[in-house]
């Protein structure tokens, strides 16, 4: 039997424009960057195309590397509240620029480590806040977010991934991200997300 379900908070026009422009701008102009994405194995990412498709930018966001650690910093009080997450003493936040293409997907899945990937782990994923933005007009359909009950069971929320949209939820949650047809095939029309991970020292 399911158990209850987890909490989550949407925030729509989360960004300024000019923050927004500056972060698609950034993105569609490192394409050539992008690599395949990984799932962490015993505290190693390893690429499973069976388990997950999509691309990441190993360098993160570049010269907007400050500004957004500012936008994460400044938002963390109001995202813990929406996620229902007790605020704790940050170690530090990761970040992930992350494009969903034609075909990518994301199994269920937890942010936090655990098992012998967490011994490798100096600190917890406990927030996670994922920023959604897209070239316009949309060229993509699908990617929706779809969290789990506690407990495990059929997705209870369906969050669609809007322009300009903020999500967070505790890191413990289950969630997945359903497959995205993007039928151009070109890089601008992929779903792009911003992932942010609060860690908590052990």
């Amino acid at each position: 039997m399911a158990g209850p379900t987890p909490r989550t908070a949407i925030f729509d026009q989360f960004l300024p424009e000019t923050l927004h422009r500056q972060l698609l701008d950034y993105t569609l102009a490192s394409e050539a960057d992008f690599i395949p994405s990984g799932v962490h194995v015993e505290g190693e990412a390893k690429v499973r195309d069976h388990y997950r498709i999509s691309h990441y930018h190993p360098d993160g966001l570049g010269p907007l590397k400050k500004t957004f650690r500012a936008v994460a910093d400044d938002n963390f009080a109001r995202l813990c509240d929406g996620a229902g997450v007790k605020p704790f003493a940050i170690d530090w936040i990761e970040v992930e620029l992350a494009a969903h293409g034609d075909g990518a997907f994301f199994l269920p899945h937890i942010d936090t480590y655990t098992g012998r990937g967490r011994g490798t782990q100096n600190s917890d994923r406990v927030l996670t806040a994922v920023y959604y933005f897209h070239r316009e007009p949309k060229g993509f359909s699908g990617g929706n977010l779809e969290v789990h009950p506690f407990g495990g069971g059929p997705a209870c929320q369906v969050i669609e991934p809007q322009q300009n949209r903020m999500v967070c939820f505790a890191s413990t949650v289950l969630h997945q991200v359903s497959a995205v047809s993007c039928p151009s095939g070109k890089f601008e029309d992929n779903r792009f997300a911003l992932n942010f991970w609060y860690h908590r020292a052990k």
